[in-house]
């Protein structure tokens, strides 16, 4: 139950967030936004990814990972920008 649990808060968190600031931005990038700086963990749950295949994902089988990075802290380590990161990590999802 604890797993159920631990999807559908971010899923809420994330759909609270998207209606909040649909008046002022396309929901989309919204989303996307929150996405990027949302902790790694989290947006592994949201993605339904395991965090340990991240660095299989974007080529970095040497990836640690910290508790509160986010997707715009890693595309920073890794010098790219954070949409290409995260369109890395969805395109390559199992």
């Amino acid at each position: 139950m604890k797993l159920k649990r631990s999807f559908v808060t971010p899923v809420l968190i994330i759909i609270f967030l998207v209606v909040l600031d649909s008046t002022h931005k396309d929901r989309n990038d919204v989303l996307i936004e929150k996405l990027l700086t949302a902790p790694i963990a989290e947006t592994c749950v949201v993605l339904g990814i395991e965090i340990t295949q991240l660095g299989s994902m974007i080529g970095a089988d040497d990836l640690v990972v910290g508790e509160q990075e986010t997707i715009a802290s890693l595309a920073r380590r890794y010098d790219m920008p954070p949409g290409k990161l995260l369109a890395l990590i969805v395109e390559n999802q199992h």
